[in-house]
Parts: structure tokens; C-alpha cells; sequence
């Protein structure tokens, strides 16, 4: 009974809270008032979306021009920056291979001694994560045949002339190869005697040429040990006779130096055979500075020479 009785209050109580009449309410008269709250809620949800989803909320964009492009070995090409949606246009570029020269909207790109890709990345300083990029297509577009025979130093060092000291070869076949291929190799040249800033001459290629003859020549080259003063180098010279003895009278001739490093680089330049030129001899040599007593040692491959078009 007494259960009855409560069950019969409560329900009659409800009954009473349900039927009661709210307060009213005036509503916003201006629409834009009922908006605001919906569109700060909203902004805030996609704010807190974007953050939790790893997105970059920022409006900024980078491009870059042009994007692709094509570029002989060794040559340059201009790439330009723009970036929109702020006030900071900083960049900082970047390359897979090859070298930039140059900052903010337009910087030069020089192309490697290597053919192959590479990569141009341009991001913005305001926010990484806004980037653009352009692909290289790095030939020998406008460049003959490489024109020296066994380049690459496969299986031994045949087709070059082997300097001699006393017998002893200055330089050898070793089985290291540039591009840490099976099957190949490269020239190993040493240089026991005190350093006096002079090349010495290790290998050594005599080809017929004229003058005016364009050339485009380098290759790979490391020192086996860590020896500052040591250079690998090579060496283009124009001479007027068949034996390559004999040079022109303007003693024309072309260095190319490395740096003195233990690690593999390929390096490469240009060189114009003068007046009076009817051969060329590409040299292969070690050169030390004075005061450079400790036999150096050096590995050359993949060397080449081309003639341009």
C-alpha cells in the first residue's frame, strides 16, 4: 500500500515538472548574432581536424620555374621562387646532385660531371613543410663520343702509357671501382718523392686535335688516405708533334684539381686547344705540395674526354 502510494506521488510529481512552463526567452534579432557562435564552434573544429590529422592549416604556396629541365654536364640553368600567401618570402634551396649558386627568389644550378637525375627543392623559410621541385635531366647533349679508349680501367690499364721510374710503374691496376661495380676497376697511382708542387705524371693518352678544337674532360678520383696537400689531378696539354713531347708555343695546357679528400668525386671542366695544336695528351697525375713528404696515394676511373658538336 504504502508502495502504491509513492509509486502514485512520483509519477503525479513528474507529471507536474514535465507540464511546467519554461520562462521565455527573447531571441537575437540579428541573424549574424546566431551565426557567430556556429562559426567560431566550426573554425575551431577544423582547426583542431587539421592539427589532429598532421595538416598544415597555412595558406602559403611555394612553385618553381621552371620544372623540369634538361642541362648538359657541368652546365648551368636558373630556377626562380615564388611564394604566395605571406608576407615572408625567404626560401632555402637545396639539390640531390649538382651545386646551387645564389639565394633568395632565383639562384643558378650547376649540373654534375655525371649524367643522370636530379632533384631542385625550394621550401619556404616560414613553413618547411610548403615546398616545390623541379627534376634535371643532367646528358651529353652536344658532346661527341668519349674519346678516350679504356676509361674506366675494366680489367687493367691497357691503351694508356705507363710512366715509368726506374722500372717501377707510377701507376697500377687496382680492383676498387668508382661506381663499386663487380667486374671493373681503376688506375692506382703513388708518389713517393717529397712534394714540390709539380704534377706527376702517371698515365698518359696522345690523340690528334687542331686548333680551335673544344674540348670537355674530368673523371672520378679519391686519395686512399686522408693526406692534405695530396691533388689528384689531370692534365690536358696541346702539343704539335705525334709523340706528344713536344708542346705548342704557347705551352697551352689545362689543369683539373681535387680536392684532398679520401672520398670518390667526379669533377670535370673545358679547355680550347690554341693555335698551333695537332694532339692533345690527357694525363692522369698525382701532384703534392711542398712540404708533403709521406707517399701519397690516389685511385682515377671513369675518366672522359669529349669533343663538343
Amino acid at each position: 500500500m504504502i508502495g502504491r502510494q509513492t509509486a502514485a506521488a512520483i509519477a503525479t510529481a513528474s507529471a507536474k515538472r514535465i507540464r511546467m512552463k519554461l520562462p521565455s526567452v527573447p531571441l537575437p534579432r540579428s541573424p549574424r548574432n546566431t551565426l557567430r557562435p556556429l562559426c567560431a564552434a566550426t573554425v575551431s573544429v577544423l582547426s583542431v581536424a587539421a592539427c589532429s590529422s598532421g595538416m598544415d592549416p597555412s595558406p602559403i604556396n611555394v612553385s618553381i620555374t621552371p620544372a623540369t629541365a634538361a642541362v648538359r654536364i657541368g652546365l648551368t640553368q636558373e630556377f626562380t621562387a615564388v611564394v604566395s600567401g605571406t608576407e615572408n618570402i625567404d626560401v632555402a634551396w637545396e639539390a640531390s646532385c649538382g651545386t646551387i649558386d645564389g639565394t633568395g627568389g632565383t639562384v643558378t644550378f650547376t649540373a654534375p660531371w655525371a649524367e643522370g637525375d636530379c632533384v631542385v627543392t625550394v621550401r619556404s623559410q616560414e613553413s618547411p613543410g610548403r615546398s616545390a621541385v623541379a627534376t634535371v635531366t643532367v646528358t651529353r647533349v652536344g658532346l661527341g663520343p668519349n674519346l678516350l679508349l679504356n676509361p674506366d680501367f675494366a680489367t687493367d690499364l691497357s691503351e694508356w702509357q705507363i710512366i715509368l721510374d726506374a722500372a717501377v710503374p707510377r701507376a697500377i691496376w687496382n680492383a676498387e671501382d668508382a661506381g663499386g661495380g663487380a667486374g671493373s676497376g681503376s688506375a692506382r697511382v703513388s708518389h713517393p718523392l717529397p712534394g714540390n708542387n709539380a704534377h706527376r705524371i702517371a698515365l698518359k693518352i696522345c690523340l690528334p686535335s687542331a686548333p680551335g678544337v673544344r674540348y670537355v674532360y674530368g673523371g672520378a678520383a679519391r686519395l686512399t688516405q686522408e693526406l692534405e696537400g695530396a691533388i689528384p689531378s689531370f692534365l690536358l696539354w696541346s702539343f704539335v708533334n705525334a709523340s706528344c713531347t713536344e708542346l705548342t708555343p704557347l705551352e697551352a695546357r689545362s689543369a683539373l684539381n681535387f680536392e684532398s679528400s679520401d672520398e670518390w668525386a667526379v669533377e670535370g671542366t673545358s679547355y680550347t686547344a690554341p693555335e698551333g695544336t695537332a694532339y692533345i695528351a690527357f694525363h692522369v697525375t698525382l701532384r703534392k705540395n711542398s712540404g708533403v713528404n709521406m707517399e701519397a696515394f690516389a685511385l682515377f676511373d671513369d675518366l672522359f674526354l669529349y669533343q663538343e658538336d
